[in-house]
């Protein structure tokens, strides 16, 4: 059985799951490092070889996908993180809508981290059509930063879904 955790504390880990979610999927997608190769480097916005950078000005549809997906994604984190804060003080003040909110908080975690992981899955899909299947071994820092930032949010959704059980669990123990 898991160690039950106040709900304050669950709420502290969830916030910062996602506040480490937010870092390194802004760093992810800010870089170039989601393709590398021989001191090249090639990001959703720009590409850079030795020191010197210069803007990605070709709009293809699948990289256009790629940032829209993974930008939302780091918006819908920053909601996630607004309505964790709402669901604490909804602790402090002990109403009976923090299970509700930390359903709705839960499921903003995951559609974030669905949105990130469509995002790689199109950038990933396109590469392997445009470069081959030998491209996969240069996919770079940024590309895996994504990952870490959606096993951040799946952990956050997954604490707040523990949270809301811990909740409904009390709430049924109390009318027994």
């Amino acid at each position: 059985a898991l160690p039950i955790l106040s709900p304050a504390v669950l709420l502290r880990i969830a916030i910062a799951l996602l506040a480490f979610a937010f870092v390194f999927g802004v760093i992810g997608v800010a870089t170039p490092g989601w393709l590398v190769r021989g001191g090249i480097g090639v990001g959703l916005w720009a590409a850079c070889s030795e020191g010197s950078c210069a803007r990605i000005t070709d709009h293809d549809p699948a990289d256009d996908a790629t940032r829209a997906m993974t930008v939302l994604s780091l918006i819908f984190t920053v909601f996630a993180m607004a309505f964790v804060k709402m669901t604490h003080k909804a602790v402090i003040e002990a109403t009976s809508e923090v299970g509700r909110k930390s359903k709705i908080t839960a499921a903003v975690c995951f559609f974030s981290a669905l949105l990130m992981i469509i995002g790689l899955a199109v950038f990933a899909g396109n590469m392997e059509s445009v470069l081959g299947s030998s491209i996969s071994r240069y996919y770079g820092y940024s590309f895996y930063l994504l990952w870490v930032a959606v096993g951040f949010q799946i952990g956050a959704a997954a604490t707040l879904f523990y949270l809301a059980k811990q909740i409904d669990k009390e709430k049924i123990d109390r009318k027994s």
